[in-house]
């Protein structure tokens, strides 16, 4: 009996432990990239026409004077849009050998076409434009069983302000990233479908 208490102490202590070091972690992804953050939010704000300060706001109203802006910037990124929806490559395979044209064709429609989704490639698109915009674009791919029993892939532009990455990393491929955390608030029938390994009892008391 001794042996099992000492157990769950420990395994409780391991999980207090294990939550402080995310909580941690989280803390200082925050600390070390609020700079970037404050860009990303001010580049937004400055897309939707939000330009000017609350102090210059103040100041025209006080000298009884509109709030006028010119936003060359959604000009801009307007243009980015186009060329990117314009542009977009799809993967097509190349037959390597006589004969092989019916499985590329194949290897094509699962890899391209089903792979990546009725939307994946104007997902792709909205990722592309958050970077263009903010600096930083996510693309989020999961296994999506909501409509089709199966599942199928599912494609779809991630919010950048909802992930912390590696700020001491330096290759754009992710070689060299140590950890990209994903952060955000989520119902429990999402958290479940993110967890498939939870037992039964843990689902139900959820």
């Amino acid at each position: 009996m001794a042996d099992d208490v000492g157990n769950m102490v420990r395994g409780q202590i391991d999980r207090k432990r294990r939550v402080s070091d995310i909580r941690n972690l989280y803390e200082q992804m925050r600390m070390r990239q609020w700079k970037l953050r404050e860009r990303m939010a001010r580049n937004n704000r400055y897309v939707i026409g939000d330009q000017l300060s609350a102090k210059v706001k103040s100041l025209l109203d006080q000298d009884g004077r509109p709030e006028l802006v010119f936003n060359l910037t959604h000009n801009v990124i307007l243009t980015v849009a186009g060329h990117i929806m314009g542009n977009t490559s799809k993967l097509r395979a190349k037959p390597m050998r006589m004969g092989d044209e019916e499985l590329a064709g194949v290897h094509t429609v699962v890899s391209g076409d089903w792979g990546i989704g009725d939307d994946g490639y104007y997902e792709i698109a909205k990722a592309g434009i958050d970077a263009a915009i903010a600096c930083v674009g996510w693309i989020n791919c999961n296994w999506d069983t909501s409509d089709v029993m199966m599942g199928r892939p599912k494609v779809s532009a991630y919010d950048p302000f909802k992930v912390f990455f590696d700020p001491d990393a330096r290759a754009l491929n992710q070689s060299d990233w140590r950890y990209i955390i994903v952060t955000g608030w989520y119902g429990v029938e999402e958290i479940i479908r993110m967890l498939p390994n939870l037992s039964k009892e843990k689902k139900a008391k959820m």
